[in-house]
């Protein structure tokens, strides 16, 4: 997209499921994370709060495809943050929803989507690596780098 077009979009962060967790951050683009498997370079999930978002050129077949396979490479992340979807995917509610019924495991962490992260604006760095606590019923999350 042309950075001189972008436009400011308030989002309001949705749950999922409720709960809350701390754990070590990793993630990023997911398309980019799927490329990771099966190298040395793919970090171990076990145990972290997975941050997911993808660009414009996904839909919600790719989406649910690339999803599933990063969840088959660990049974235990701590939670889940995904990032807000462009327009161009057409990615809705009741697609995600959809998605995320087919992974019983994610109604047992807290799961956030539409979250400010991503290919989207606004933007929210998150540091890959830190610890995170993540706190869906209250919608906050607090992250430490060091």
């Amino acid at each position: 997209m042309d950075q001189k077009h972008r436009r400011f979009e308030a989002a309001n962060w949705k749950v999922y499921s409720e709960g809350e967790t701390s754990g070590q951050l990793y993630g990023g683009n997911l398309c980019t994370l799927n490329l990771l498997q099966g190298t040395a370079y793919m970090p171990d999930l076990s145990d972290c709060i997975l941050f997911l978002e993808d660009d414009e050129l996904v839909n919600p077949a790719i989406f649910a495809r690339d999803l599933t396979s990063i969840l088959q490479t660990t049974t235990r992340i701590k939670g889940l943050a995904i990032g807000r979807f462009q327009r161009a995917s057409d990615m809705t509610e009741e697609q995600l929803h959809f998605i995320l019924n087919k992974h019983p495991m994610l109604k047992t962490i807290p799961v956030l989507y539409d979250v400010e992260f991503g290919h989207t604006q606004p933007i929210f760095t998150f540091p890959i690596g830190g610890n995170i606590y993540m706190n869906t019923k209250d919608m906050w999350m607090r992250v430490n780098i060091f």
